[in-house]
């Protein structure tokens, strides 16, 4: 019924983890279940990791090697493979809960929707700086029940899509996302914004949920920074709308710098990278999206 597809490059140790969870949470779930990883041209002990778990009786897994570099390159690669008629697309950082099929079964069955996402909380496996929020690496969520999506976003590390879905609207654009350590963002927004238009019923679930393993290398601001302009340079090229207004964010520099100079003397929860952030972090993005419209132009 369900195919999990879990793509992943170089992070062998973590996806030991992500299957771990899955073999031991899904137990109920056997029959209507198949597990299909995407190795995304890996040169660590991937393989080895997940031959090991093939071996195992409780669990239905099978290993696919896609060459072509990049997150939507390996996600169409799993989805075109998979046997059953939905897919369920998570992380190799994802880890899913004790109730997370409970909750996809349960909306597979009570739900007409044709794709649908839910939630995740940080998973930290050392102290996070002083300066990153509380809710660093956590999904904000507005639903609080099962709904047609409204406000919320679908995230590609916990998404559930029927296959045929998929396969008439043309399967993700490979431009965009993630390719190999390249920070790259918005297949999936990409994908979903051509299925709406198409028609097709989204829906969000606030209980279906998983954890999402924060690597240490996010607690650094440059990585934000970089991120933040990587996700504005994606949504330039998908053609989202920028959804601020980029001359004031750029005239008002001078202001920002005086205005968080003035709270980094005086407010000592504030941080030097809290600094930074609050100056740059918009300035990274709005630079990000015109460079992306640009490329998309020029492509």
């Amino acid at each position: 019924m369900v195919s999990v597809i879990v793509c992943t490059y170089n992070r062998a140790a973590t996806l030991k983890d992500c299957l771990t969870f899955l073999e031991l949470y899904s137990r109920n779930y056997n029959e209507l279940l198949e597990f299909i990883i995407v190795d995304n041209a890996s040169a660590d002990d991937t393989a080895n990791v997940v031959s090991r778990f093939m071996d195992k009786k409780n669990i239905n897994i099978r290993y696919l090697y896609e060459a072509e570099q990049g997150l939507a390159a390996a996600r169409n690669r799993g989805a075109r493979e998979a046997r059953y008629e939905w897919l369920f697309f998570l992380d190799d950082d994802g880890f899913v809960n004790e109730d997370t099929f409970d909750q996809l079964f349960y909306t597979l069955e009570n739900y007409d929707f044709d794709f649908f996402g839910g939630t995740y909380a940080a998973h930290f496996t050392s102290p996070g700086p002083r300066w990153l929020p509380e809710d660093f690496g956590s999904k904000k969520v507005i639903a609080t029940q099962i709904a047609y999506l409204d406000k919320d976003t679908i995230e590609g590390g916990i998404m559930v899509i029927r296959k045929k879905v998929l396969t008439d609207t043309g399967y993700f654009n490979t431009s965009l996302g993630m390719k190999g350590i390249k920070e790259g963002f918005g297949e999936e927004r990409e994908w979903i914004t051509r299925a709406s238009a198409a028609g097709y019923k989204a829906g969000f679930n606030p209980f279906f949920s998983m954890r999402h393993l924060i690597h240490p290398r996010k607690y650094k601001v440059w990585f934000q920074l970089k991120s933040y302009f990587a996700l504005g340079r994606d949504s330039g090229k998908s053609g989202q709308v920028l959804q601020v207004n980029a001359m004031r964010v750029y005239s008002l520099l001078p202001f920002r710098i005086i205005k968080y100079a003035w709270r980094l003397l005086r407010d000592k929860n504030f941080y030097l990278e809290n600094f930074y952030w609050n100056i740059f972090g918009t300035i990274f993005y709005v630079t990000g999206y015109y460079l992306g419209k640009l490329d998309k132009t020029n492509g």
